[in-house]
């Protein structure tokens, strides 16, 4: 913020303008306001560090995942090549949606956590579609070259084409009342932070607050305006939500992989990257863990 520019656009536009109107903040008051809008924010940490940590846990495990793949892409066969780019680029954005979240909520950006937590949810169920849909792999990667991602995006995974296929899976593996409640389960997450992502009325009013409840609705200081992410008492209630949806996730991941007609890991990992794909599954059996554990103690404070 250059102070021969604030001297050109005030003498040119404003100097002259005597009337209320036209009044201006000095070039100091707006310097200080520049420099402070990333200070001075009311952090609540404290309130979500277990729930964050079991966040950053599930990043690293993906990461890890992601890595012991995209290392591994010069020493494997041809035929799997193309595979492995989708399964390293998916995971490898997965994990780093987590860590933005974060610090998103770290600095108040609720709203735009929420954004980004939509497209998690999208990244997250491609990732599980291309794992157990070859053609759907296929056409995936082939819409780079052919450029068309949005028919593909049409046919294959937009949210209701995605919430299909993982039904299908999920006759394998759950009985029918649990599949019902997966797929409005999954249907109801997406609605809610498209809502966010579609900047419908309601939510963006709402979400330029940041809402303490830790205080009675009826009090005016249950409501915060949230200007420049100045609070962030959501950051717990986002990131639970975030950590359910990966238990979800590594849930239906970890099934996958140990069906070798979906995924064999021999195909897609050299056997000196096996340390980066070992220690990511380790990392998601500890965020299972750790997750349960925490629910475990919330409910018994409640109680």
């Amino acid at each position: 913020m250059k102070k021969s520019d604030y001297d050109f656009y005030y003498k040119k536009f404003f100097k002259e303008n005597k009337n209320e109107e036209y009044k201006v903040a000095s070039y100091k008051e707006l310097k200080k306001l520049f420099y402070n809008m990333e200070k001075g924010k009311e952090i609540k940490e404290v309130k979500y560090k277990e729930a964050k940590e079991i966040a950053r846990l599930y990043a690293l495990a993906t990461g890890l995942i992601a890595m012991s793949i995209h290392v591994s892409y010069d020493f494997i066969e041809d035929k799997y090549k193309n595979d492995s780019i989708i399964y390293s680029s998916l995971l490898t954005n997965i994990s780093n949606d987590i860590i933005a979240i974060i610090k998103l909520i770290d600095n108040g950006f609720e709203f735009q956590a929420n954004n980004l937590f939509r497209n998690l949810i999208e990244l997250l169920y491609i990732f599980l579609v291309m794992l157990i849909n070859k053609q759907k792999r296929n056409e995936y990667f082939d819409s780079a070259r052919l450029e068309n991602s949005y028919s593909v995006w049409q046919k294959n995974t937009r949210m209701s084409k995605l919430n299909e296929e993982l039904s299908k899976y999920e006759k394998t593996i759950l009985n029918e009342e649990l599949q019902k409640k997966m797929k409005e389960q999954r249907t109801r997450m997406y609605r809610y932070y498209s809502s966010c992502a579609h900047n419908d009325f309601s939510s963006v009013c709402l979400w330029c607050h940041s809402l303490n409840k830790e205080v009675s609705s009826e009090s005016s200081s249950y409501f915060k305006y949230n200007l420049w992410g100045i609070y962030n008492y959501r950051a717990k209630e986002i990131l639970e939500a975030l950590n359910r949806l990966m238990w979800i996730y590594s849930t239906y991941f970890k099934n996958i992989i140990t069906k070798p007609e979906y995924f064999d890991r021999r195909n897609y990992v050299f056997k000196e990257n096996y340390i980066f794909w070992n220690s990511g599954i380790m990392g998601l059996l500890m965020s299972e863990k750790e997750l349960i554990s925490l629910i475990i103690k919330q409910a018994d404070k409640e109680f």
